[in-house]
């Protein structure tokens, strides 16, 4: 009898895996920035109202219109009288004429002289002066600008590549054994 014996092959494998390890950095970013900008300047406008004429005419006299009034009228008044005068002299130089002078004079100076219209009105009768002058915005806008200047960054890869070991942990073999006492050597 025969005893055959295998031993199987035993193949020991030794794996490490791969690794990868990847940084990605931040990219570089500048910006540079001019800011928007508005410059407004405003004339208001302006409302002129001159009610001197006004005022004037209701007797409320500035103090210079007040002496032109009184100087105009002291004036008038002055050649008034002496026109008169002159006139009255005249009469008086023609008195032989026959007409009675210092009588006629008399009544004028007493009672024509001073006979004067009394009128009676509204005032004011001129509207007040009104003028406008607009007003006007100036802008003036300059807008801005954005300058940007960006650098990326190249990522970092580390890899470590895996392994893989082999090595024959048992060899197989098949071995004959001759068990018994006889044995037939024909074939």
């Amino acid at each position: 009898m025969i005893r055959i014996t295998t031993t199987p092959a035993k193949i020991q494998i030794e794996t490490s895996p791969a690794r990868q390890e990847i940084q990605q950095p931040k990219a570089d970013l500048q910006l540079e920035t001019d800011h928007v900008r508005m410059d407004i300047e405003t004339t208001l406008p302006k409302v002129k109202i001159d009610q001197s004429q006004s005022f004037a005419e209701a007797g409320l006299k500035g103090v210079r219109a007040l002496l032109d009034d009184m100087i105009s009228n002291a004036q008038s008044a002055h050649s008034k009288g002496m026109s008169r005068v002159v006139s009255q002299g005249d009469e008086m130089i023609d008195i032989h004429t026959g007409v009675d002078a210092v009588a006629s004079q008399a009544e004028q100076n007493g009672f024509e002289t001073f006979n004067t219209d009394i009128t009676v009105k509204s005032v004011p009768q001129t509207r007040p002066q009104i003028t406008v002058e607009e007003g006007e915005n100036d802008i003036q806008y300059n807008k801005g600008e954005s300058r940007q200047t960006v650098n990326v960054n190249p990522p970092v890869i580390n890899y470590t590549p895996g392994q893989v070991k082999t090595s024959m942990a048992q060899y197989n073999s098949i071995s004959f054994e001759y068990v018994g006492e006889n044995m037939d050597m024909k074939i």
